[in-house]
């Protein structure tokens, strides 16, 4: 049971694997959530989790027929070329890779090492693994590095680069599409981390793909094992389709390759998916819309600087595969991710501009960035909307209807009201299933409503960086699509599946698509899957709404694991919540100033409000990011503030130039850029004429009004003092200030 339960993990979409390699935020402990989620896949290898698996022998032998630990590799600090088939590394030291999920585990000390380090190993491929022949198969070595850092990989085989790029990156690399028993590479891979983080090497295998001519044993347990979770979720036909699922698995007859007749063995898998394909018509019922995406964090565990670079790899990447791949589809949220890629990269602009138009690209969210959802005030929630639904329609002619922030921590209750005012009707995330040890929120589909009664039909997918693997999605359908429609199956059932590499981006991968393509195959006994948009998904879910008894949720979406968002980088709330006032109050005494004929900084308000709103982002207002995050924020809310305060005074000025300041004295103008009368003390200065012992302040009628001296600057006659200001709802009161031969009497507030 535990080599099945490992197979899931190493079967898990790699933003998993990356959280399993690093464990490093609290954002990802939630991996342990996943599991549980996914361990009813290799347990429902049981009928009766109590007896013996009839099924497990022979899938745990067509698992080993395929793959071959390659794990006794050379080691050394580096060096130049270690690809170099003339370099002497008979002196080097022996690492033994564990072949785990992950790092983090029970490992021996020598897995670990510091600073930069390279491997050397040759692999031959043998003849037969576990007796079943490799003659003509397409063979790949898969590589698997950890470290709580960035790690920088280039692998080589034969002196040929295979791979170059980051941890987060690299999946299974192909050594030959027509493997020969006896053929020989030397792989090298050098390994770039830092000095003061630990790294381990955790997976080094070959794994193999038969010839097309030739049935492929474990496509065959992968169709057998995703059957078994959607049976068992439903009882009506559940045991003649078990009678089917049986007769598939007992086709397979191993004898045939313990005496090396190959032929007889690939006989028997023939048969075996003859009597599997009794399956597909109830399977293909289920439908899966897979919806490419890539969750890119504006700032985290690195600084946004470099998530500029990180957009451009993943959108070319996206480009690159939409070539290889026409019927691939990709989603992306964050207008400012677009604007980065119109200022800086036009060229690749212009080809997003043209999926867009091809209907190959979803633009989705409706946000200047995917901020937090409980701390941002409700005007700047409106404004993330307002900015970024401007954005898509003026460049890409797209009106966002799918609210879409999967990785905020927690969603206020007003989210509903302003996303349907706003013009949205719909709403995608997935975090609360992160909060097990909490509490289990029982919804997938539901209606979430605000107090004021607006309704926004929520979906939560099980993940937002989901992969392309057949038994964990299966095991996903048989827990979502009962908890959406119920025990009994409605026509079409559908459900929505993200997939592609997230955080650092990354996007979906060849591999991602290559296993969505062979599940699609028409001879492919599995659940319907198709290239999809989110809004295709919901357009189809509106038909049905009609049948669907749907849950209503009235009540904020509370995230509790990770509640200590809501105090850590205290300073960097403190700004922004500065930044919202002084921001609003420019745009206030702006928009009073043009009534005047003052122009109104259109671009200039813009460009202020798209900086504000940036440092909304849910991993740098909440503060679980970097250090480098929280200066760079300071530095950006600073210009925030200053930009906005400039236009404050301006405005003021163009108002106060209009106002009447003749009267008995200084004229001292006060603002209040409230919606409701204000009655407060405040403390400001006027500087008088000539000398004077003492002030008085008076209203515009000539009555004296409450204040109090605190200080009288004998050189430049300037006073500062306490005044009690009563002023109207967007307006002002003017005051005179003029010498007094003593100091009024304060009879206080």
């Amino acid at each position: 049971m535990l080599n099945d339960t490992l197979w899931l993990l190493h079967r898990l979409p790699r933003a998993v694997l990356t959280s399993l390699e690093r464990c490093v935020s609290m954002k990802r402990s939630a991996v342990f959530l996943i599991l549980v989620l996914l361990l009813p896949a290799s347990f429902a290898l049981s009928q009766n989790p109590g007896a013996p698996d009839p099924y497990k022998p022979t899938l745990d032998r067509l698992a080993a027929l395929t793959r071959k630990d390659e794990t006794e590799w050379r080691f050394h600090t580096d060096v130049p070329h270690p690809e170099d088939p003339g370099v002497n590394d008979s002196d080097w030291g022996v690492l033994t890779v564990k072949n785990v999920s992950g790092p983090g585990g029970n490992h021996a000390s020598e897995e670990h090492w510091t600073g930069t380090r390279v491997f050397r190993r040759s692999i031959q491929i043998p003849e037969k693994i576990n007796g079943y022949a490799t003659q003509g198969s397409r063979v790949s070595i898969d590589l698997r590095f950890g470290s709580p850092g960035s790690l920088r990989i280039t692998v080589f085989s034969n002196g040929a680069i295979l791979y170059r790029g980051s941890d987060d990156d690299i999946l299974p690399m192909l050594l030959t599409e027509n493997a020969q028993p006896g053929q020989k590479f030397l792989i090298a891979a050098r390994v770039v981390a830092g000095d003061d983080v630990q790294s381990e090497f955790f997976r080094s295998e070959l794994t193999i793909q038969p010839p097309p001519a030739r049935p492929d044993p474990a496509f065959l347990r992968t169709e057998l094992l995703s059957a078994r979770p959607i049976i068992a979720a439903y009882e009506e036909g559940k045991s003649e389709r078990q009678q089917q699922l049986d007769a598939a698995v007992k086709a397979i007859d191993f004898s045939p390759l313990d005496h090396g007749d190959q032929a007889g063995f690939d006989a028997s898998l023939k048969q075996s998916r003859s009597k599997l394909e009794a399956l597909r018509p109830w399977l293909q019922q289920f439908n899966i819309r897979i919806v490419g995406n890539s969750h890119i964090d504006m700032a985290w565990l690195w600084p946004w600087t470099e998530t500029v670079e990180v957009v451009r790899n993943t959108f070319q990447s996206v480009l690159d595969l939409m070539r290889e791949y026409p019927d691939f589809k990709f989603t992306m949220s964050s207008a400012r991710t677009y604007e980065w890629m119109q200022e800086k990269y036009p060229d690749l602009f212009a080809q997003i501009e043209k999926r867009v138009k091809e209907g190959r690209w979803e633009i989705i969210g409706g946000m200047w960035v995917e901020p937090d959802l409980n701390m941002p005030d409700g005007e700047s929630l409106v404004r993330q909307i307002l900015v970024g639904k401007r954005y898509f329609q003026k460049n890409f002619g797209v009106d966002v209807k799918i609210g879409w922030n999967p990785d905020s921590f927690g969603y206020n209750y007003q989210l509903p009201q302003i996303y349907k005012k706003s013009g949205m009707d719909y709403f995608v995330t997935q975090k609360l299933l992160w909060a097990h040890e909490f509490t289990t929120f029982p919804y997938k589909l539901f209606w979430w409503q605000s107090p004021d009664g607006s309704r926004l039909l929520t979906y939560f997918p099980h993940d937002y960086a989901g992969g392309i693997d057949a038994e964990p999605l299966a095991t996903d359908l048989s827990i979502w699509m009962p908890s959406i429609y119920g025990k009994s199956i409605p026509d079409k059932p559908e459900m929505m599946h993200l997939y592609g590499v997230g955080d650092h981006g990354g996007g979906p991968t060849r591999i991602m698509l290559d296993n969505a393509e062979q599940l699609m195959a028409p001879d492919s006994v599995y659940p319907k899957l198709e290239f999809s948009f989110a809004r295709d998904f919901f357009s189809d879910m509106e038909k049905k709404l009609p049948d669907m008894q749907v849950p209503t949720w009235d009540g904020e979406l509370y995230f509790a694991y990770h509640r200590g968002v809501f105090t850590t980088q205290a300073e960097t709330k403190r700004r922004i919540r500065r930044a919202e006032e002084t921001v609003l109050n420019a745009e206030k005494f702006a928009s009073l100033a043009s009534l005047y004929g003052r122009t109104y900084p259109q671009d200039g308000m813009e460009l202020t409000w798209k900086n504000l709103l940036f440092d909304h982002f849910h991993d740098i207002m909440p503060g679980s990011g970097i250090a480098v995050n929280y200066l760079d924020a300071k530095r950006n809310l600073e210009n925030v503030d200053r930009a906005a305060k400039e236009v404050t005074l301006g405005a003021l000025r163009e108002i106060t130039a209009h106002v009447n300041t003749q009267g008995n004295g200084v004229p001292v103008v006060i603002f209040n850029s409230l919606s409701w009368p204000r009655t407060e003390v405040t403390e400001t200065e006027a500087q008088l004429p000539a000398p004077a012992r003492s002030v008085e302040v008076l209203d515009a009628t000539g009555k004296p009004a409450e204040s109090q001296l605190l200080s009288l600057d004998a050189e430049t006659h300037r006073a500062r003092f306490l005044l009690l200001s009563e002023t109207p709802a967007f307006g002002y009161r003017t005051y005179f200030v003029r010498s007094a031969t003593a100091a009024p009497p304060f009879t206080g507030c």
